[in-house]
């Protein structure tokens, strides 16, 4: 946010007047966007709802999302966990922010060399920073999962490439190639931008189009978990130009553009930019910059990419190189963990928390499993249940007692919401309703038997805090 005050007010004393305009509007647009995140996610919280809006204008919900992905609780009437949201939001951030303001930088600068005019060291600086802000935000985005131990033990052949060792180096080469990756694709905009609107529009629609339908038409994999199907388009949109400017790591993961996918598309575009470069050369360079500048940058570039992917590949643990090749889709992923893990979260995890379309060619087994244990899990209450697990499974794989004391904790936690209260769902809560009696200065719970089927009865509980 400095860096885009700075260049708007440069731009501003220079007469362009267009292009800090520009940068004001998306700044507005990125607050805009996630005003609609909060929307979504806190409709239902009207004050919380007012307070995260205020944040988000006032630019400070980075560390508002920061803070909640510390915490690692999820209230039962949010969509999408702290993570999710604070990943969309860093998503919106970089695709409405953080990469235009960063081309419109880079834009008056060749103007300025064009014209034969002197560029200042700040403006220069101003896009670097921008560049280097823009990588971090996104790899340290892949950093911060692929760190995660809990991310590690439920999947570790995909995440955990990043050895205990060195860490800091391989965060450096991530660095690097987003770094690369965003400079190449910003001058080709640039240099896109002189042959004409259309032939910009089409460079970049034409290969959103081909993702979109090549994730249509596999297996579960186009649908997203918890979210609506217009915003799941947006979603696989803005994540495409996101990654096709940065180059970020976390776009290798199956449900995402999948190892092969990821590296087939980071390989086009930096043999794309050749081929821009020739044409701007060829049709569009007339009072811009010649082949003296322009063929040395794209050397450069490329080079400097081809480099950090060596070495971040020799940095990594080994056996996480296969990844970056994995033909792997969202569906398959579910279908490993549930066959080959035996820990009753990670099956449920990877199933019915996720899109039903992901495990509907062995949802039967996935139901099978369900109706064989839930009742053992609403008695024993693991540390990994919650409302959330027992609020996502499908209607047909619970009995019916069991789906109606469901209905009631969901009730339950409503009203509660509705009336500004917390309830916090986090892995040691469990199901069940619990009774909850307040008092001036502390809570007593009431347990009570449920009787679920064939005379078994539960204890429930249920959970809250102010």
């Amino acid at each position: 946010m400095g860096s885009d005050i700075f260049i708007v007010t440069e731009l501003f004393a220079a007469g362009e007047t267009a292009k800090a305009r520009a940068i004001l509007i998306m700044i507005v647009l990125n607050i805009f966007f996630q005003l609609g995140v909060v929307f979504f996610q806190r409709r239902k919280r009207p004050r919380l709802m007012a307070w995260d809006m205020l944040l988000t204008i006032l630019c400070l919900k980075p560390a508002q999302d920061a803070f909640r992905v510390v915490g690692g609780e999820q209230e039962f009437y949010e969509k999408l966990n702290p993570y999710s949201e604070m990943l969309i939001n860093k998503l919106f951030e970089t695709f409405t922010e953080a990469i235009p303001s960063a081309a419109v930088q880079a834009a008056f600068i060749v103007g300025r060399i064009s014209d034969g005019e002197a560029v200042s060291f700040t403006s220069i600086s101003s896009l670097a920073m921008s560049i280097m802000a823009t990588t971090f935000t996104v790899q340290s985005i892949t950093y911060d999962g692929d760190v995660n131990p809990e991310k590690r033990r439920v999947d570790p052949k995909m995440f955990g490439m990043i050895p205990d060792q060195n860490r800091i180096l391989v965060f450096l080469l991530m660095m690097g190639i987003s770094a690369c990756t965003m400079a190449s694709q910003i001058f080709n905009v640039i240099f896109l931008s002189k042959m004409g609107f259309v032939v910009l529009v089409l460079y970049f629609a034409i290969p959103v189009l081909l993702y979109s339908a090549r994730k249509f038409f596999r297996r579960g994999d186009f649908n997203a978990a918890n979210t609506p199907f217009l915003l799941t388009i947006i979603l696989h949109t803005v994540g495409k130009l996101v990654v096709d400017f940065t180059a970020c790591l976390l776009a290798m993961l199956p449900n995402q553009m999948g190892g092969a996918g990821f590296t087939g598309n980071l390989i086009f575009n930096q043999c794309a930019t050749f081929v821009v470069a020739a044409m701007y050369l060829g049709v569009g360079s007339d009072g811009g910059l010649n082949g003296e500048v322009v063929w040395p940058f794209v050397v450069a570039s490329n080079g400097m990419l081809f480099v950090s992917l060596v070495a971040f590949f020799l940095s990594i643990n080994r056996s996480h190189v296969s990844c970056f090749f994995s033909l792997e889709t969202a569906a398959d992923q579910s279908e490993r963990l549930f066959y080959k893990r035996s820990e009753p979260d990670i099956k449920l995890w990877c199933t019915i928390m996720q899109h039903e379309s992901w495990y509907a060619h062995f949802r039967d087994d996935v139901k099978a499993c369900v109706q064989d244990n839930v009742l053992d899990w609403l008695e024993e209450k693991p540390l990994w249940w919650s409302d959330l697990l027992l609020a996502n499974i499908p209607d047909d794989m619970l009995e019916g007692r069991v789906v109606a004391l469901r209905a009631k904790r969901a009730l339950e936690l409503g009203d509660k919401a509705s009336r500004g209260r917390r309830n916090s769902i986090s892995l040691r809560m469990s199901l069940g309703i619990e009774e909850v009696e307040e008092e001036e200065e502390e809570e007593e719970e009431d347990n009570e038997d449920v009787e679920v089927g064939g005379g078994r009865k539960v204890g429930v509980i249920i959970e809250g805090s102010d």
